[in-house]
């Protein structure tokens, strides 16, 4: 198997690009390097959505949402564009605008772990931007690691409570908001399609818009690194309540893990491309490429193929909660 690091603009090691061929993967390279990058990426493959899939299933659980914007023949696929996808005229999910900083979990903490994105159709200059808390975990000194692993961070959906006060910037219509919310309650690992494992072995999934939950995961890879979704946070604190100086305390993650360069990496999508992202260890966003290159989403499509599961059993140092 051949990689290659790939840098931030600090030269901080904050992805891998995988010069292997995605359909020569084996399941314990992916899963040994998701364990040491957290990010990984294959540049230009030339895949049917089927493979895309297919290897997937080897690593992971995965659970169809039942939504709008589902693939036909490969439910696990989230359709996430402005194309038009059914007979009603309806786009897919996010289908084009800016998407500020998030991840997969939020107000399912017991959501799926992983998320994949695949390149159909993409206009020039579409960037997907990731911060990886791996190596920022690395860079703390030993004084705050221990602090960080006893503090909480307190996640809530209503945004004037929140330190920024704002939203992701793109918003779901409603019908579709109610049909978003709907598939997040539903999201459990015991009900994916391709469970093998004893349903026992893992706890019953929550789904609540006001969550107390770890700043340092129990990752179920052993990985270390912070778990920020910051724009939907209020607070930080212990034993549900908050520190004296919390808000300094998310400032002071927030300028060096969020707002400076220096743990991202920034990826050009191009067709057949495809990133991993771990979501307990990181959070992503998505230029408004056609805002930036002004171009007319109406006639611009772009089309990713977009998948999340969970890691199977046998992977995981344990099965208990993480966050």
């Amino acid at each position: 198997m051949k990689i290659k690091e790939l840098k931030s603009s600090a030269n901080i090691t904050v992805a891998v690009e995988i010069l292997t061929p995605y359909i020569d993967m084996q399941p314990q390279d992916f899963i040994d390097l998701v364990k040491e990058y957290g990010v990984l990426v294959w540049k230009k493959q030339d895949i049917t959505t089927k493979q895309y899939v297919d290897f997937q299933k080897q690593i992971g659980y995965h659970q169809p949402a039942e939504m709008w914007c589902n693939h036909p023949e490969h439910p696990e696929v989230f359709r996430v564009t402005n194309e038009k996808i059914n007979k009603h005229g309806d786009e897919g999910l996010f289908s084009h605008g800016e998407l500020d900083w998030h991840c997969n979990l939020g107000f399912t903490p017991d959501s799926e772990e992983m998320v994949g994105l695949r390149a159909v159709t993409v206009p020039h200059g579409s960037i997907t931007s990731y911060t990886n808390s791996m190596p920022y975990w690395k860079d703390l000194t030993t004084e705050d690691r221990e602090c960080f692993k006893k503090y909480y961070i307190h996640l809530t959906s209503d945004i004037d409570s929140t330190y920024e006060k704002k939203l992701l910037h793109y918003m779901l219509p409603v019908a579709e908001k109610s049909d978003f919310d709907k598939q997040r309650k539903s999201r459990s690992i015991q009900n994916a399609i391709n469970f093998d494992d004893d349903p026992n072995k893992y706890p019953e999934p929550r789904f609540t818009k006001d969550n107390y939950l770890r700043l340092h995961p129990q990752h179920p890879l052993g990985m270390e690194g912070i778990y920020f979704p910051h724009l939907n946070m209020c607070d930080i604190g212990m034993d549900n309540k908050p520190l004296d100086n919390h808000k300094h305390v998310y400032e002071s993650i927030r300028n060096v893990y969020i707002d400076d360069d220096k743990y991202h990496y920034h990826h050009e999508w191009n067709v057949g491309d495809i990133v991993f992202a771990d979501q307990f260890t990181g959070v992503h966003r998505r230029n408004n490429v056609w805002q930036e290159q002004g171009l007319d989403p109406e006639t611009t499509p772009r089309y990713l193929e977009r998948t999340a599961f969970w890691y199977k059993g046998q992977y995981r140092k344990h099965t208990k909660r993480c966050l």
